[in-house]
């Protein structure tokens, strides 16, 4: 990773369970926190939005095995 060079949202940041409202009170939203990083002024509401929307490029993690395979390779 070439870290001389900024990067974007997309490419450093995932979303883990983004549409789990579960989750988002464990983690203290940092469920959504790929979105958070695009705008950090957005409500939670419209972090979801932003999470849920198709059209989005945001690393997410919908699975146990992928949340998983995030811990051990961190």
């Amino acid at each position: 990773m070439d870290h001389s060079k900024p990067k974007q949202a997309e490419d450093i940041a995932v979303n883990i369970f983004p549409h789990s409202h579960l989750y988002c009170f464990l983690a203290g939203a940092l469920n959504i926190h790929a979105p958070h990083h695009k705008n950090p002024r957005w409500t939670r509401s419209e972090l979801f939005e932003e999470a849920k929307n198709p059209e989005s490029k945001y690393k997410s993690i919908h699975t146990i095995f992928e949340f998983y395979k995030l811990l051990k390779n961190r």
